[in-house]
């Protein structure tokens, strides 16, 4: 019997609403890591996994034909990795949730919110002076799907100007001052107050801030990464807080990742590092709902032989545009 492997733990309400549209298959749960350990006779049964088991073990799942991540980002997943099976992302899932974290991010460092936490521990009464506002602004979104959209809209509401940096630059949101593609990044960087990223980790996105284009940047800005942490040069980024020629960064997402207990990016007072924490699946109720939402809308397309959405192009590690 043909089966479908769920390695998240959904709400038993939509785990029988994804039943019903599979109807034909036996739904198996497991987590990502356990999911090598069934027996090759089950495994040989999957046709579609809903999770993220490892890219190296799907050779272990020899007839899938559809892999739905929970995640919207799919770097490690390859053509040769998954073999004849579909890919799809969640975005879609997390644009509120880590928009939200962006933009509190950019309050913490600018009304230096980190640094009187600091402060706080040691029991001092201080005033560390002057902090700015975000009104007039500039910031550089370098990543417009649905997380960078999200929060590009948030904050044109605050009074900011905003350049977006896409791959696409035939789409154009209307909340933008100016867009420009990422080969022309270099012709932009240096007006940002605020470089926001949230594209994929991929090997064209891999180093995209260097050393050299760190250096490029404005005096005092402050650097945002919600997207994979090897798009940008860590120790070049170490040393340009260090140095005082950024004011901040806040990272959800390093490199490498985990970052080790003993990196000196825990010991720069101007970084504020979570991990990889801002976009949690069920972080918030509705993000969980919007991932559902995706799910059973492919659900139904798969078995019903549509065109799935979020499909995901494994050499950029975007999606390519929704049917």
């Amino acid at each position: 019997m043909k089966k479908i492997l769920l390695t998240f733990n959904p709400d038993m309400k939509d785990k029988k609403r994804l039943a019903q549209l599979f109807s034909e298959y036996e739904v198996i749960c497991s987590s990502d890591n356990d999911a090598v350990l069934l027996s090759e006779e089950i495994r040989t049964d999957i046709e579609v996994i809903v999770g993220s088991v490892p890219s190296t073990k799907l050779k272990l799942f020899p007839n899938l034909k559809w892999l739905q991540l929970p995640s919207a980002g799919a770097d490690g997943y390859t053509a040769d990795s998954l073999g004849n099976a579909i890919l799809t992302n969640a975005s879609g899932t997390y644009g509120h949730a880590i928009s939200e974290y962006m933009v509190g991010a950019i309050f913490n460092i600018y009304k230096k919110f980190h640094l009187y936490r600091d402060l706080e521990k040691l029991g001092e009464w201080k005033d560390l002076g002057e902090v700015k506002s975000v009104m007039g602004s500039t910031i550089l979104s370098v990543g417009l799907g649905d997380i960078g959209g999200n929060f590009s809209e948030l904050m044109k509401r605050f009074g900011c100007k905003i350049i977006g940096v896409r791959k696409n630059i035939s789409k154009n949101p209307h909340c933008l001052d100016k867009l420009v593609s990422i080969d022309d990044i270099d012709e932009v960087i240096s007006e940002a107050d605020i470089i926001a990223i949230s594209v994929p980790g991929s090997d064209e996105t891999k180093g995209m801030f260097s050393r050299e284009r760190i250096e490029k940047i404005k005096d005092g800005a402050v650097i945002i990464n919600v997207g994979r942490g090897i798009v940008i040069d860590t120790e070049a980024l170490c040393d340009a807080l260090e140095s005082g020629k950024l004011a901040g960064a806040v990272l959800d997402v390093t490199d490498p990742e985990p970052l080790p207990h003993d990196h000196r990016l825990y010991k720069i007072p101007n970084a504020v590092v979570t991990p990889h924490v801002s976009g949690r699946l069920r972080g918030m109720p509705e993000t969980y709902q919007h991932f559902i939402a995706i799910l059973l809308d492919n659900a139904n397309r798969y078995v019903s032989g549509m065109p799935l959405c979020n499909v995901v192009d494994t050499k950029s590690g975007y999606r390519v545009d929704t049917p």
